[in-house]
């Protein structure tokens, strides 16, 4: 009867097969390493750029209110509209000879009261002045004081309006997406 013992070059060969299983184990654990820190630091950036992507500089809403007030100078009403949200919200108080009306036009009904005005009256005028922008990440704040006069057959009418406008990132851009005015004639 023979016995069946391993030879030097089983035991050479049994040695070598677990060393190499151990190296491909330890490079397969490396490479897991990696991804797993590839991974992490993905979501970690992607995470924080989307903390950011919602925040608002000064820079922003300073180049939004030159926009808007250019777009106002020209009597363009479509680059005004393109300046607000799509569901802006506006609230115009009107005080005229002691009573106050307030308006709350749709976008719609806004472009079609601004792109009138423009049509029936000459030599319109608009000012802003004494502006004030608070910025609180996700949005900001503008008041300001609105001067606009027309001429109304050869006569000058003036309004002075204070006016609080809020700014939010809107499909990744700064718009408008609400404006409160209190105007006096």
């Amino acid at each position: 009867m023979r016995l069946n013992y391993p030879n030097a070059f089983d035991l050479l060969g049994a040695k070598l097969n677990m060393q190499v299983s151990k190296v491909t184990v330890s490079k397969i654990d490396e490479k897991r390493c990696v991804m797993r820190k590839l991974s992490l630091f993905i979501v970690v950036f992607f995470c924080s750029s989307l903390a950011f992507s919602d925040t608002l500089t000064e820079k922003q809403v300073h180049q939004l209110i030159d926009r808007m007030d250019s777009a106002i100078n020209a009597k363009d009403a479509k680059a005004v509209l393109e300046e607000m949200s799509d569901n802006i919200e506006i609230v115009i108080n009107i005080e005229a000879q002691g009573q106050t009306q307030t308006m709350r036009p749709s976008k719609a009904e806004y472009k079609d009261m601004l792109v009138a005005t423009w049509a029936h009256y000459s030599e319109y005028k608009y000012d802003r002045g004494n502006t004030k922008i608070s910025i609180n990440n996700d949005q900001a704040v503008i008041s300001a004081d609105i001067t606009e006069s027309i001429n109304i057959n050869g006569q000058e009418m003036t309004g002075q309006s204070k006016e609080k406008v809020t700014v939010q990132i809107v499909d990744d851009k700064p718009k408008i997406t609400k404006v409160v005015a209190f105007t006096s004639m």
